[in-house]
């Protein structure tokens, strides 16, 4: 536990100085296009999952914002696509296999990857062969496209974090009960991310987190 708890701390004070120096530099709209096309290049994978769950028309609404985030979004800088009323699924290889069935199991705290459970850890190279930046050759750009989008992922954190800082007693097992709470939504598309006038019937599966 000891060790557990530097870890985080180390890897919190290596991404939240860079995360809190991009919003002080007024950085934030040029973070956001970059979070916008980081997550137009993902939209065709989430499509892909949304198939493997048996819900075909938001692997449709998917594609579509592929194509108009593409097109009037300029390359996926600007979401048109939530504009012109296509909503926005999340989805990714974890989920799918909680649709399959496949159970949760323990909690585990990733490095540098964060929370997850053995599902979606077992999950993530699926997730990773699927990334679109991992295929680009030229190394620099790769490695400065990843370390972006890290950044970007840490800073949309920072409120999140900054109030654990701030009301948790025992932040280990607040960040573990909502992530499994988080996992547990997402899989039943109970989540937020999910088109309540979508035709795909959500998921009644209930995955179970071990302690």
């Amino acid at each position: 536990d000891v060790r557990r708890t530097r870890s985080r701390r180390s890897e919190k004070r290596a991404s939240e100085p860079v995360a809190k120096g991009n919003k002080k530099m007024g950085a934030a709209a040029r973070c956001r296009c970059v979070s916008n096309m980081f997550d137009n290049l993902s939209t065709p994978y989430t499509a892909v999952n949304n198939i493997l769950q048996g819900k075909v028309k938001s692997a449709g609404q998917d594609m579509g914002r592929v194509i108009v985030n593409s097109v009037l979004g300029i390359g996926g800088c600007c979401d048109a696509a939530t504009k012109v009323g296509i909503p926005k699924h999340e989805e990714d290889f974890g989920q799918t296999l909680g649709v399959w069935g496949v159970p949760s199991g323990r909690f585990v705290m990733l490095p540098a990857l964060g929370p997850s459970t053995m599902r979606d850890a077992l999950a993530k190279p699926v997730d990773m062969l699927a990334n679109p930046i991992g295929y680009i050759t030229n190394i620099r750009l790769r490695n400065s496209l990843t370390g972006s989008k890290l950044v970007d992922t840490r800073a949309n954190l920072l409120e999140v974090t900054d109030r654990l800082d701030e009301s948790a007693l025992d932040k280990y097992t607040m960040v573990r009960d909502a992530w499994a709470q988080r996992r547990a939504a997402q899989v039943r598309d109970e989540d937020g991310s999910y088109d309540a006038i979508n035709a795909d019937a959500p998921r009644e599966l209930t995955p179970s987190l071990t302690p």
